[in-house]
């Protein structure tokens, strides 16, 4: 099961259509759209707006604030779980550090990018 969360899996069901001719997959799926299977149907996995009939002029972001401005994935609302494409891993590492430290009994430091981000608990 695809978490739409996360832009790679958006981008992978858009990847099932091979056949985007106005707006292509990846800015699709960095607009937090993802396919529906239908046609050139797309939704929002954030707002659950659905677009479709798409026209030579239209791009994914203005088609997006167009139907639904206050979408929170637009609006850079902090509370959206959206993981771009490039932060899995980082998501990851962090989850590997957590389950690292909870199974030993000593503190540990986590580091982000060769720079102390503070002590584990």
């Amino acid at each position: 099961m695809l978490n739409y969360n996360y832009e790679t899996h958006r981008l992978y069901s858009l990847l099932k259509m091979n056949d985007w001719q106005h707006v292509g997959p990846f800015s699709l799926a960095k607009s937090g759209f993802y396919y529906t299977g239908e046609a050139d149907n797309v939704r929002c996995a954030f707002c659950n707006l659905e677009v479709r009939g798409w026209e030579e002029e239209d791009t994914a972001d203005g088609e997006h604030r167009r139907w639904n401005p206050n979408c929170p994935f637009l609006c850079n609302d902090q509370r959206v779980p959206n993981i771009a494409i490039g932060d899995e891993m980082t998501q990851e590492k962090i989850c590997r550090a957590q389950a690292a430290i909870n199974q030993s009994d000593r503190p540990a430091h986590l580091v982000y990018r060769g720079v102390e981000v503070g002590e584990l608990k």
